[in-house]
Formats: C-alpha cells, sequence, structure tokens
C-alpha cells in the first residue's frame, strides 16, 4: 500500500480523490487537510503520518510554495505531487526548485495518479546498490576482458 497525504482546499476533489484513492486498492490515506494555510502543526501533523506520497493541489501558487517547500524539508520519505489544470515551463522550474517531483493534470484518473506516485517515490528515494560499481558481463565477445 502506497501511503498517501492529501493537501486540497477544494472539498469536492478532496471527496473524489479520497474515492479514487480507496477503488484503487493500492493507496491508504494517511492524512487529509483542506485548510491550505498549512502552519507550522499542521506540517508536523502531516509528517507525522509519514506518507510516502504527498498529494499538493497547486493552484494557488503563490500560497502554496513555502507550504510545498515546507513539506519537502520536513517530510523524511514523502514526495510531493503537485496537481492543477495546466502550467507553463517556467512554472515548471519553480515548481522543481519547490521540491514537487512529479506533475499531475486535472482531472486525473486513478492510474494517472498510481503512475506519478511510483515516479514520484524513485525519484525522491532511488534503487541503488551502493556496493556495485559496474556490471560487466563474463560472455565471450562482450568485451569484459578489455573492460576489466
Amino acid at each position: 500500500m502506497i501511503r498517501l497525504g492529501l493537501l486540497t482546499s477544494n472539498v469536492a476533489a478532496s471527496d473524489a480523490i479520497e474515492q479514487m484513492a480507496q477503488d484503487a486498492g493500492i493507496f491508504e490515506l494517511v492524512y487529509r487537510s483542506s485548510a491550505i494555510a498549512a502552519t507550522d502543526s499542521e506540517v508536523r501533523q502531516l509528517c507525522s503520518a509519514d506518507p510516502d506520497i504527498i498529494l499538493v493541489e497547486i493552484s494557488d501558487w503563490q500560497r502554496m510554495s513555502p507550504v510545498a517547500a515546507r513539506i519537502n524539508r520536513e517530510s523524511r520519505r514523502g514526495a510531493v505531487v503537485g496537481f492543477r489544470r495546466d502550467w507553463s515551463s517556467e512554472e515548471q522550474k519553480s515548481f522543481a526548485e519547490a521540491g514537487i517531483v512529479e506533475l499531475l493534470h486535472e482531472p486525473f484518473s486513478p492510474m494517472d495518479l498510481e503512475k506519478a506516485a511510483h515516479r514520484a517515490v524513485h525519484r525522491r528515494q532511488p534503487l541503488t546498490h551502493p556496493n556495485i560499481l559496474a556490471f560487466l558481463p563474463s560472455k565471450a565477445g562482450s568485451g569484459c576482458t578489455t573492460g576489466a
């Protein structure tokens, strides 16, 4: 199960996303807030719920920019995914600077949410093996003697 935190001021969208998460069967909604003011205590509550994905409505980017940056700083493992109707390339750069690792066009389907969640988790916590420097195949003709 992917643990999901949700911040949106739109109550109808919040209800729809919660229903979508339940129907998809791979999300567990662990935090939901419609108060976008996101005080320090609300950010602490969100981060203490320890979601894997934090889905944030970014329609009002001026107000949400510092909130997204604070969540990104304080969350141990949660990847921030933003959603809104559309955005420009300049806005996309500012989203990335604030720590939003994935963007969703509104409205989105359960499959879109699932794909975005997987991409965001892997961008935030890439799978690497620290003790493997290179993989050299040992099949004849692969060039392994040249590489070694």
